[in-house]
């Protein structure tokens, strides 16, 4: 559908500079003619008077006459195009409107159905859990915790997308942060899935690692990378590594890698791509929006974010941000 669209809006405004060039060369060659024709204006007529006998009173009235059929020309090409561009403008102007109006009613779908359903995602939540707890049954318990999964993983799919739609609507709030008491804030939130699947985290914190920033959103980036560390994670010996270092070139570099499977060269363009989710993906529930909008929050604080070679033999992720000032 993205794809579409931008081969749409390629194709107008590829329609758009077509018209303006064409509009630009026309009268540059018109223009030109014109000079051209005014050099040989006097010798024509001229001429013309000495064919026909004319006296030398009708001169002035012939360059008159011709001025005023080139002037009258010249009036109503330009009238022409500059209604021709105006119609284009209008067209432009109204498919702009079309798509932000679209666009809107999009987000607002999105974040009404996503609000809605938490509701009733909640409530069947807790019956499952009571479900869960309650039965004798080991077949009922099984079927229970199954399904608890999938409410989990249908309810963190609606929360990603409605952080996603806000985040699209460039709901930033910039200050100074410190990102290495901000990594130190996601290691203590993911501290339980790590002792649960028994990781070594290794860090290394420059405390004046300063940015400019949306504390939330960029939380959120640096928790969905570390949770990708931990998730895809199936060595018996599990290491990951954050180091947070300021760059002589003046920018914050945040380092995230691990000692896991590793991402296959040939998925490698694909990861950051919105709901893609690669071989690895099939046995970890995901939503494929984590990548993605990490990358998107990154680049929305005129940063980037890619995949470097890994010094620990599986998955390095590398942040790039300017670096702040306190």
């Amino acid at each position: 559908m993205l794809e579409v669209k931008h081969k749409r809006w390629l194709r107008l405004f590829a329609l758009v500079a077509a018209l303006v060039l064409a509009q630009v060369v026309w009268w540059n060659v018109v223009f030109m003619n014109s000079v051209g024709s005014i050099e040989g204006l006097r010798s024509e007529i001229l001429g013309y008077r000495n064919q026909l006998g004319l006296s030398s009173e009708t001169t002035p009235t012939l360059i008159a006459e011709s001025a005023h059929k080139q002037r009258t020309m010249f009036v109503s090409e330009s009238i022409f195009f500059v209604m021709l561009t105006c119609l284009a403008i209008y067209l432009l102007y109204r498919a702009l409107k079309a798509e932000e109006r679209s666009r809107e009613i999009q987000k607002n779908f999105i974040e009404i159905v996503s609000h809605e359903s938490k509701t009733p995602l909640t409530a069947l939540k807790l019956r499952l859990e009571s479900l869960q707890e309650s039965s004798n049954s080991e077949e009922t318990k099984r079927e229970a915790h199954l399904s608890l999964d999938e409410v989990r993983r249908l309810t963190s799919l609606f929360d990603k997308i409605m952080n996603l739609n806000r985040f699209e609507r460039r709901a930033f709030s910039f200050e100074s942060i410190n990102l290495s008491a901000l990594v130190e804030s996601v290691a203590a939130r993911v501290e339980p899935m790590l002792r649960a699947k028994s990781i070594q985290l290794e860090t290394d914190l420059d405390p004046k690692a300063l940015v400019n920033g949306d504390a939330d959103s960029l939380q959120n980036s640096i928790q969905s990378l570390v949770e990708n560390s931990i998730l895809y994670n199936d060595k018996t010996e599990k290491k990951i590594r954050i180091s947070v270092q300021r760059d002589p070139g003046g920018t914050t570099v945040l380092d995230i890698d691990d000692n896991g499977p590793g991402i296959p060269a040939q998925e490698s363009p694909l990861i950051f791509e919105r709901f893609y989710r690669g071989r690895a993906g099939r046995r970890v529930p995901g939503t494929g929006l984590g990548l993605f909008t990490a990358k998107f929050i990154v680049e929305a604080h005129a940063g980037s974010l890619k995949l470097v070679h890994s010094g620990l033999g599986g998955t390095h992720f590398q942040i790039e941000l300017p670096r702040g000032s306190a």
